[in-house]
C-alpha cells in the first residue's frame, strides 16, 4: 500500500473528531511506518501521539499521556535515524508540552523534575528555531 501525505491528513481529520477517532487510529495501526519516507514516518508518529494525547484529555488515564510522549520522542528518533530534522514546529511543541503535562501529573518528585527540565529545554530549543511561534511563548510562560 502506497501511503501519501493526503492519506495521513485524512486520518488526522478522523483523529480530531471523537466519533471517528478510533477509526482513524485503526487506520494508523494498519500502516507500517518503516515503509514510509522519513517525513511521512514522522507525521505517522505525530498522529499516534495526537491520538493518545486526545484520549488522555478525555479519560485522564496517565498511560495515554506516557504513550503520547513516547510517540513524540519517536519523531526525533526517526529524524536522527535518517539524518533529517523535523521541520514542523508542532512536533517540537507537542513533545515539550507533553513533557510539561507529565511534570504536573506524575507522582514521583524526581520524575516530575526530570520532565519539567526536559520541557524547559525543548521549549528553549523551540524558541530558538521558531522565535515567533506563540505556542512556545505560551508554554515558556507556563513553565
Amino acid at each position: 500500500m502506497n501511503i501519501s501525505f493526503s492519506d495521513l491528513k485524512e486520518i488526522n481529520s478522523k483523529i480530531k473528531v471523537s466519533d471517528t477517532r478510533e477509526e482513524g487510529y485503526l487506520e494508523l495501526l494498519g500502516i507500517d511506518p518503516e515503509k514510509l519516507n522519513p517525513g511521512l514516518a514522522m507525521y505517522h508518529a505525530y498522529l499516534k501521539g495526537k491520538y493518545y494525547g486526545l484520549c488522555y484529555e478525555e479519560d485522564k488515564e496517565l498511560s495515554y499521556l506516557e504513550w503520547a510522549n513516547d510517540q513524540y520522542d519517536e519523531i526525533v528518533t526517526i529524524a536522527w535515524k535518517h539524518g533529517v530534522k523535523p521541520k514542523n514546529p508542532k512536533y517540537l511543541f507537542k513533545r515539550a508540552y507533553t513533557k510539561f503535562l507529565l511534570s504536573k501529573v506524575l507522582v514521583q518528585k524526581a520524575s516530575r523534575k526530570y520532565f519539567h527540565q526536559k520541557a524547559c529545554q525543548l521549549t528553549e530549543a523551540g524558541l530558538r528555531y521558531h522565535a515567533s511561534n506563540p505556542s512556545f511563548h505560551w508554554l515558556k510562560g507556563e513553565l
